[in-house]
């Protein structure tokens, strides 16, 4: 159980949401933040300008203060807030920086001396951030390919067959013409695996030198439609609308030797009923 140390645990590993957490080395209790912004306050153990401390606020539960972490993990509804409070003037434009507490800045830098690659790492990592370069070419089937943890998308119309004309007839069968609508690439809806076949290099990119990114180049790709196992070939498929992904749980943050520590609550301010002692 949650409140008794020594109980039998199946332990695989933490996830990245344990670096968003705030907790105590002595206690099971993890509380996640879910208000905005708050999570893009950096560490600093020297010169930090803000503090932790447990709000006053009416729908703040202090009683929560004195039940065990079992009998709290009845609760459907979240019910403690906690306030950063300047222990300083800050500057306007000043970074806010918190102390996330002595024991996460001595395993980071335990963590920063002793990194070593994970038997789970490539030996030379690339991730999708790096190849989303829409001025970069995009390699066809024929030519080598990417790491196995990178998936080549396509953002193609879902309803681009009942917008085509007459196939157009290409070496791997009839195809239908990329076309544009409006919001495409606002989600990832409309983004498919594909096999990108062909790449075909503009020579003149005059008529659309007033786009943010003129199309050097255009491809012919191969659709694979998620939802019925429905393959199209698309023809001028303009390079904004081929993008890279990290496969499923292949990216930095997936790694088994990735930085894992939860933020602390200082020890003075930790409720002694959520402690294991």
């Amino acid at each position: 159980e949650g409140d008794n140390p020594d109980s039998p645990k199946w332990f695989v590993g933490h996830q990245i949401l344990m670096n968003y957490c705030y907790g105590h080395p002595d206690s099971p209790m993890l509380l996640f933040p879910y208000a905005p912004i708050v999570n893009y306050i950096n560490h600093d153990h020297e010169d930090f300008n803000v503090k932790l401390q447990w709000s006053s606020m009416p729908n703040h539960r202090n009683d929560w203060f004195n039940r065990s972490v079992s009998d709290l993990m009845k609760e459907e509804f979240a019910g403690l807030i906690m306030e950063f409070v300047a222990v300083r003037d800050i500057e306007p434009g000043e970074e806010i920086l918190l102390d996330y507490g002595e024991l996460w800045d001595n395993n980071w830098n335990d963590y920063e001396e002793n990194w070593e690659p994970s038997e789970d790492m490539d030996e030379d990592p690339i991730s999708a951030y790096d190849l989303n370069d829409h001025f970069t070419k995009v390699r066809t089937i024929d030519e080598e390919p990417y790491p196995n943890n990178i998936c080549t998308m396509c953002f193609v119309r879902q309803d681009l067959e009942s917008h085509s004309s007459k196939p157009i007839a290409t070496h791997w069968g009839d195809a239908m013409k990329w076309k544009y609508e409006h919001e495409l690439f606002k989600t990832t809806d409309a983004a498919y695996p594909c096999d990108v076949l062909r790449r075909d290099e503009v020579s003149d990119v005059s008529s659309n030198v007033d786009s943010i990114y003129p199309h050097a180049d255009y491809y012919v790709v191969r659709v694979h439609l998620t939802d019925n196992d429905k393959e199209w070939i698309v023809v001028d498929v303009p390079r904004t609308a081929i993008e890279f992904f990290d496969d499923g749980y292949s990216s930095d943050m997936f790694l088994r030797n990735t930085f894992r520590q939860e933020i602390e609550i200082p020890h003075e301010i930790f409720p002694k009923a959520w402690l294991y002692y």
